[in-house]
């Protein structure tokens, strides 16, 4: 049994549905940023990363990133009835505050 990751998934995918006019830089570098981008990186550091391998600016990656939206699942959403939330102390001239 052969196994893929997501990543290759998601390169065949974006192949097929041939989102890229042009493919000046490869397709696989263009599917990297996005997924470091929708990861928590900016523009500019994605595009840093992605320099390692080929000169890339970070309108680029936000190009790419608008034209991967198409190929990207839609994650589901779903309405909660709870929103758990984190307790934080303080302590202010000896007293001690919850928030």
């Amino acid at each position: 049994m052969i196994v893929r990751n997501g990543f290759e998934v998601l390169v065949e995918r974006v192949q097929a549905l041939k989102v890229f006019q042009r493919n000046k830089k490869p397709v696989r570098l263009k599917v990297l940023s996005t997924l470091l981008y929708y990861a928590g990186l900016s523009y500019r550091v994605t595009a840093g990363f992605a320099s390692i391998e080929t000169p890339v600016s970070y309108e680029a990656v936000r190009l790419w990133r608008r034209s991967l939206e198409k190929a990207m699942p839609t994650p589901k959403l779903r309405r909660r009835r709870l929103v758990a939330i984190d307790e934080t102390k303080l302590k202010l001239n000896g007293e001690q505050f919850y928030l």
